[in-house]
């Protein structure tokens, strides 16, 4: 998630001028708990001084991390000078992250969530740039998917399928049938992804997430999926859709190893 703001202390963040400073801000996680500490949110971001170009093709000036929103830290940094916060577009974010792995001793955690976000922007310059110049069908004109409505509970209907089979359990390991993503929405780059019970056919939506850095942060989750949700989940959805369904199932070494039902917000 890039913080994209219009205004900040009443400061213009939207329009560049020549006189701005331009600043880059990327979220590394949002707040999480794991070995009974409870971590922050935090941020990296990057600063160049005013420079006559709104893009601007040189080092920063500056390399900075902020617990919780960084403008704060950003305007007693520079002094509450105007400022222009680059898009998405704007800036090479994996060369930036590959700078605050060369020049800053990092704890192990954060540096962690540095190389998973690295790994992530790699991936997302590489689609962009092979949907701009790579020869593929024009797609400007399709609007996104409307994200689904979801209902307050969700109860998937269980007509027509084993009520005895083993993937109810939890314990039998089911078939990959679709990746769907990595949600950087409501947690800090967990795995989404679809997987298809071969004994009676059961779609389930399956969420992962650890933390490198701390040993038993592991957990997994896994909920009933099937039409019209099946084709509709995308990464930010998996956890407002497990949040609302009857049941779900969960484990890891974060439960210490234990496979259990549960219902509620997945512990993200």
């Amino acid at each position: 998630m890039v913080k994209k703001m219009n205004t900040i202390h009443g400061l213009e963040l939207s329009e560049w001028a020549p006189t701005k400073w331009c600043v880059a801000a990327q979220i590394l996680c949002t707040a999480f708990e794991a070995e009974g500490e409870r971590y922050p949110e935090q941020w990296v971001y990057f600063l160049w001084r005013p420079g006559g170009k709104a893009v601007p093709y040189r080092d920063p000036d500056c390399v900075g991390y902020a617990v919780g929103d960084p403008f704060d830290q950003i305007n007693d940094t520079i002094g509450k000078e105007p400022m222009y916060v680059l898009q998405e577009d704007e800036c090479h974010w994996p060369a930036l992250l590959e700078l605050t792995l060369t020049v800053d001793d990092l704890e192990d955690w954060i540096a962690g969530l540095v190389r998973k976000l690295l790994e992530e922007k790699k991936r997302n310059v590489h689609d962009r740039w092979r949907h701009k110049y790579a020869d593929e069908p024009e797609t400007d004109n399709v609007l996104p998917a409307k994200q689904p409505e979801l209902p307050d509970i969700i109860v998937v209907d269980e007509t027509g399928f084993d009520a005895d089979c083993a993937c109810l359990t939890g314990l039998q390991p089911i078939p990959l049938y679709r990746d769907v993503g990595t949600d950087v929405v409501n947690s800090s780059y967990g795995e989404v992804d679809i997987v298809l019970c071969g004994d009676c056919g059961r779609h389930w939506l399956r969420f992962f997430i650890e933390f490198e850095a701390f040993s038993r942060s592991g957990r997994w989750y896994l909920g009933r999926i099937e039409s019209p949700y099946l084709d509709q989940m995308t990464p930010e959805l998996a956890i407002p859709y497990l949040s609302k369904l009857d049941w779900f199932i969960r484990g890891g070494s974060f439960y210490d190893g234990k496979v259990s039902r549960s219902r509620g917000r997945p512990g993200v």
